[in-house]
């Protein structure tokens, strides 16, 4: 009697061992990943990263070209959160709006060198139109600055620009230099 004790206590540590060296790891992976946990979808992530370790060791690359291959086609930002940015930071609503107008420009250059072909940015909704007419004004013309600013970077790295959506509001300035930008970009 004894040693069936002995026995089944040995049975239980070796299967507690196995969840703790095994399971808790994997679902960390699987919450850190966004993939169901269970045992073939892990099979196959560890046999998918060690393949991928083994073809680069035999090509001699660091795998670049494949993570351009898995790149997102098409990646839309929604700029939201320019105030709050700002509000937070004690900084004026304009510099978080200029600060987020930075940032974007600086993203969809990282997502084009990485191979991304198509950013859709959505930019102004038809609730801002209800906000401080001074902040309204203020975006259209950081829009149209933008725009004169920067269509030279777009010609030079072949981006083309459509504007979509609802123009009725916009002012005549601005419609030109978006007429213009869609022109100057549509080769």
């Amino acid at each position: 009697k004894y040693s069936k004790q002995k026995t089944m206590l040995f049975l239980v540590s070796i299967v507690l061992t196995f969840l703790a060296l095994i399971l808790i790891p994997c679902l960390f992976i699987s919450r850190r990943l966004s993939v169901p946990l269970s045992f073939p979808n892990i099979r196959r992530f560890i046999k998918t990263a060690h393949d991928e370790e083994e073809r680069n060791e035999k090509r001699g690359t660091n795998g670049e070209k494949e993570k351009r291959e898995r790149m997102p086609k098409h990646v839309a930002i929604i700029l939201d959160g320019n105030r709050r940015w700002a509000k937070k930071r004690g900084l004026e609503t304009a510099e978080g709006h200029e600060a987020g107008a930075r940032r974007v420009v600086e993203l969809a250059k990282d997502f084009f060198t990485m191979g991304t072909k198509t950013v859709s940015l959505f930019a102004f909704s038809t609730e801002n139109w209800a906000r401080p007419e001074d902040e309204v004004n203020y975006l259209m013309a950081m829009f149209e600055k933008f725009l004169k600013s920067e269509i030279h970077c777009f010609q030079r790295n072949k981006v083309k620009l459509s504007f979509i959506g609802n123009r009725e509001n916009i002012s005549e300035s601005l419609l030109s230099s978006i007429r213009e930008a869609e022109e100057a970009t549509k080769s």
